[in-house]
């Protein structure tokens, strides 16, 4: 038998291997998919993890000075800020532009004098 029909035949033998494997890949990976599916149904089904249910929301505008204090990670003028800081900054930017060619303007002039 000539080598290159060896090679084809292990090159089959290969690809008939993966194919056999590949299902069997698939059932565990559904499998295993299943089984974590299953266990955060378990989880959510906790009364710990249903704290929604437990009680209602807090409305800041009906509690008192403590309301202030807020958890939720939520900054409402992040972006006025984040402009103003822009126009500040694009304010210095040209101020210092513009004294940096009043400066060396000045420095030409003394030079051509």
């Amino acid at each position: 038998m000539p080598p290159h029909a060896l090679a084809a035949d292990e090159v089959h033998i290969g690809a008939l291997v993966l194919s056999l494997a590949r299902p069997k890949e698939r059932e565990a990976q559904r499998r295993a998919r299943a089984d974590l599916k299953a266990t955060w149904d378990a989880q959510a089904a906790q009364p710990k993890n249903q704290t929604a249910k437990r009680a209602t929301p807090i409305d800041p505008l009906a509690c008192g000075a403590a309301a202030v204090q807020s958890f939720g990670g939520e900054d409402l003028s992040v972006y006025d800020r984040d402009r103003l800081q822009k126009a500040q900054m694009k304010a210095w930017t040209q101020q210092q532009m513009a004294e940096k060619r009043a400066a060396g303007s000045e420095t030409k002039a003394e030079a051509d004098r």
